[in-house]
Formats: C-alpha cells, sequence, structure tokens
C-alpha cells in the first residue's frame, strides 16, 4: 500500500485513538524516487550507511508521470507510535535535504534480523540498474522499424487505413495467449484465446487523418499461415485507460504465482506514461516474457475479437479498435490534405 508519510501518520493517530497499538505492522519499507539513478544511488548510500536494509531499484514513475528511477530500503525496527513520529520526521528533513521523493509501504511480515553490510549494496544495485536498462533497450529493438517509423510521421496525411505493418514477432510457448487492458498495470483474468504454441508474429492497421495516428486493428498470426478470412467473435475486450496488451501466461508463470498484485505491479511500474502508440514491456526475455501493447484507437471502449482462419482452422486473431462506422460517427471538423 502506498502513500505519503503524512496520510501514513494520520492513520496512526486513527488506530492510537481506537485504543490500538499498531506493533502489528512491523516491515516498513521506504521507496525514494529520483528522475537521475546517479543522484539516487548516491541517497541510497547514504540510507544504507544508516543501518537501512537495501531492497531493489526499478524503473519507475513514482507518484509522477516524469519517468525515473525508484530505489526500496526497509527498516529492522518494530515501532511505536513515538518511534514512528521521530523516524517520519527524521525522513521528511532527509529527503526534503535531498530533493528526493518519498513514499512508504508498510507490511505484517517480519523485518530482517539484521541489516546488511553497507558494501554489500553497490554491486546490488549496479547489476539491478543495468539490468533494468538493459529490459528497455531490448524492448525497443523488438518493434519493427516500419511501425516507429508510421507512428512517429507528423505530417499531415488524407483520412483512412494503412495496409498492414509490422509489429514484433515472437514465440507463443503455451497453449494461447492472454488479452488485457493496461494503464495502469495488466490482470491475470483477461480474454484468453487459445493458440498452438509456435513462432507468431503481430501486426497493425494505422488510421491517419490530417496529423492524427491511430492503431485500428492489431493481428497476431502463426508464422507462415496468411490469414485467409475472419471467424467467429472469439468475446470482447475493454479498456478504460485506452491501451491494451497481450502476453502469454506460460512465459510469466514465475510472475503470475507471486499472485494478480505482484503482477499488476509489475506492469505499472515497467510502462512508461509518455510511451507512444505501441511499445513492449519486458520482464525476461530468456523466458519469453514480454507484454506487447498497443493504444487503443480512439480511446477507452469495448472491442470486438475475431478468430483468424487458414483453410477453417484458427491461425490466430484480430481485434477491431476503429471500424468504418466509428470513423463516421467521429467526423473530424477539418481535415489536412
Amino acid at each position: 500500500m502506498d502513500s505519503s508519510l503524512k496520510d501514513k501518520q494520520r492513520y496512526f493517530e486513527t488506530l492510537i485513538r481506537m485504543g490500538h497499538e499498531p506493533l502489528a505492522l512491523r516491515k516498513w519499507e521506504y521507496c525514494f524516487f529520483d528522475r537521475d539513478a546517479a543522484r539516487l544511488r548516491s541517497f541510497c548510500g547514504l540510507l544504507i550507511s544508516e543501518s537501512f536494509n537495501y531492497g531493489s531499484v526499478k524503473r519507475d514513475c513514482g507518484t509522477s508521470d516524469v519517468p525515473g528511477w525508484v530505489v526500496s530500503v526497509s527498516e529492522v525496527t518494530q515501532h511505536t507510535p513515538e518511534t514512528l513520529s521521530q523516524r517520519i520526521g527524521e525522513l521528511n528533513e532527509l529527503v526534503s535535504q535531498n530533493r528526493i521523493e518519498l513514499f512508504c509501504e508498510y507490511g505484517q511480515k517480519k523485518p530482517p534480523t539484521r541489516s546488511k553490510k553497507a558494501g554489500n549494496w553497490e554491486p546490488l544495485w549496479d547489476a539491478k540498474l543495468n539490468n533494468e536498462q538493459v529490459k528497455a533497450q531490448e524492448a525497443v529493438a523488438l518493434v519493427a522499424p516500419e511501425t516507429i517509423t508510421f507512428f512517429g510521421r507528423t505530417a499531415g496525411n488524407k483520412a483512412g487505413f494503412s495496409g498492414w505493418i509490422p509489429f514484433l514477432n515472437f514465440t507463443v510457448k503455451g497453449s494461447g495467449l492472454v488479452l488485457t487492458e493496461l494503464r495502469p498495470g495488466p490482470v491475470k483474468d483477461g480474454l484468453r484465446v487459445s493458440l498452438r504454441a509456435g513462432d507468431y508474429y503481430a501486426q497493425v492497421r494505422g488510421f491517419t487523418r490530417g496529423i492524427e495516428r491511430r492503431c485500428a486493428r492489431l493481428r497476431v498470426v502463426r508464422y507462415g499461415c496468411l490469414p485467409e478470412k475472419r471467424g467467429q467473435v472469439l468475446g470482447q475486450v475493454s479498456t478504460d485507460m485506452a491501451t491494451f496488451g497481450f502476453y502469454d501466461p506460460k512465459a510469466f508463470a514465475g510472475l503470475l504465482r507471486a499472485g494478480s498484485e505482484e503482477f499488476f505491479v509489475w506492469g505499472e511500474s515497467v510502462l512508461d506514461p509518455n510511451a507512444p502508440t505501441c511499445g513492449v514491456l519486458v520482464h525476461d526475455m530468456q523466458k519469453g516474457a514480454i507484454l506487447p501493447y498497443v493504444q487503443s484507437g480512439f480511446g477507452d471502449g469495448t472491442f470486438p475479437v475475431f478468430e483468424l482462419l487458414n483453410d477453417g482452422q484458427r491461425v490466430g486473431f484480430e481485434v477491431e479498435f476503429i471500424s468504418d462506422a466509428s470513423v463516421e460517427a467521429r467526423q473530424p471538423q477539418t481535415v489536412l490534405d
């Protein structure tokens, strides 16, 4: 649970007024955000020297929409209301001096018995930071240049649909894919589409109108198969935040076993709020744990998912975000040629 320290202090004051001693909340983790990884690394060293226990570093946006880095540390302490109040004051002063953003978490797990040695956190930090940067580079490399070029153009165009544009290639290791909404994070219980294991490719179809560029459709097709026609409607997908993705649950088995909350938090932490129309979230490249995503047409809504057939056999699926009818319903005031 994330919130400001001031909110946490009010929470404890409420417990005290109710006659409770909040000693059951024993493990305190503090998360610190900064846009600059080097400055945050230096701040982490300061915390470790004061007997905090090093946690993790990840690419995140903290509580803002600005991409940066978050490091978490935990205390080897059980707080009374008095000692917690004192710690809140100390941390507020510390973050104010260093211009670092702070938010904190608490849980009922028993705290570690001792803090790690001060010298051990630096190689851990460097390894984790390097891993996050590699993931970001891998994600960019997965997206086909044709897609990047199409959605990156700013020149005006007449209204119309593009042809199918290469998005990325990937492998399905399990028995299908799960389609999920995103922003702020993915869910485990999305629409499941059964597919044979094997190599697949994803394509997008764009819609242009003036300088406006949208993702009109997304399709996933088994490699070597040309979809001859659409089949039945497999279901519908909905998104409240206009972003939609898909993933192979077998590739994400380890993270999914940790629970839906962990899966959601992972996706939320790695999705750049300033991301372009489409991209890929990378959890573990070696295991094929990636989550490609697109922004859905004109925005949020509910969209049909069709099966794609070749010789009567399912070879993929297609999601329709923008139909001819939806274009006619959204006639622009002006069209740039």
